[in-house]
């Protein structure tokens, strides 16, 4: 896929920033010429929307901690979705042209928000 001008949602089963692995990629699809918005937890105090080095931060609406964190990856491992993020992806307005999930956690999550709207 031609990265030029495409939207690309990237879902994240941790807080941003401070994920060199993450950075490097938003950095790379950017160079490329891609528009990233990043989908991730939020920490106590961080805005629920927030920009970094160009890339458009969504935040979730919960704050996460370890604890919740924990009941999280409970949930996941046994239903296979992220109810955080899920709840997070169905507020956003925003069209993509491609879904990214960047942690395996989140494949199935993102794999089911992107069958709902149709992209791949």
């Amino acid at each position: 896929m031609e990265l030029a001008n495409k939207r690309i949602l990237m879902i994240l089963d941790a807080p941003y920033p401070r994920d060199i692995r993450v950075e490097k990629e938003v950095n790379a699809l950017q160079a490329a010429g891609a528009d990233v918005t990043l989908v991730c937890y939020r920490r106590k105090g961080e805005d629920l929307i927030a920009e970094y080095k160009g890339c458009k931060i969504v935040r979730s609406r919960i704050a996460v901690t370890d604890s919740i964190k924990g009941l999280v990856d409970i949930y996941n491992s046994v239903f296979f979705t992220n109810p955080i993020l899920s709840k997070t992806l169905n507020k956003l307005q925003e069209e993509f042209d491609a879904v990214h999930a960047h942690d395996l956690p989140v494949t199935l999550t993102a794999l089911k928000y992107a069958k709902k709207k149709r992209i791949p």
